[in-house]
């Protein structure tokens, strides 16, 4: 019996030597495994977060592009304000100025034609005191003379008033 016992004792030692292997083989193929599973969720999680983080990168990218676009469209249409209110000041100076040339030279053509009927008025007196002395018909002449420049003068005023007014406006216009 102490030998079966001895048999059996060698047995049990190989069985546990094998066992121990067994599990030593398990153990290391187990661990390979959970490396390479890892090793792969691992690589492919890298691989989504890059991408997710390229897809970031690009949605900021964008938002900043429009933002910046945003701006440059801000910056136009204050510059287009800016513009209209420059021309639209310049042409109510234009306005301005206008009036103020048409009013002097109103003001000049009333002064100049008053002159001008004064002293078509002096030579009319003139002309008639001449007539009452018995020059009558080189006075009449004389009158007539008058009343054609007088009427002359008055024409050229008229005129010259006229053209004014159409360069006061067209200078209004460029």
């Amino acid at each position: 019996q102490a030998s079966a016992a001895k048999v059996l004792a060698v047995e049990l030692a190989r069985a546990r030597r094998g066992a121990e292997e067994a599990t030593e083989v398990a153990v290391a193929s187990a661990r390979r495994d959970a490396e390479e599973t890892l090793s792969k969720e691992l690589k492919a999680a890298r691989e989504m977060a890059a991408s997710e983080m390229s897809a970031a990168v690009e949605r900021v990218v964008e938002a900043e592009k429009e933002r910046r676009e945003r701006e440059v469209a801000a910056v136009k249409r204050e510059m287009e304000a800016e513009r209209t209110a420059a021309v639209a000041s310049a042409k109510h100076a234009a306005a301005e100025e206008l009036g103020a040339a048409l009013a002097a030279q109103s003001t000049k053509f009333e002064k100049e034609q008053a002159a001008a009927v004064e002293a078509a008025c002096r030579l009319l007196r003139q002309e008639h005191e001449a007539a009452l002395q018995g020059e009558s018909a080189a006075q009449a002449k004389l009158a007539n003379d008058v009343l054609a420049a007088q009427q002359a003068v008055r024409k050229e005023m008229e005129l010259a008033q006229a053209d004014a007014v159409e360069r006061a406006l067209a200078a209004a216009a460029a």
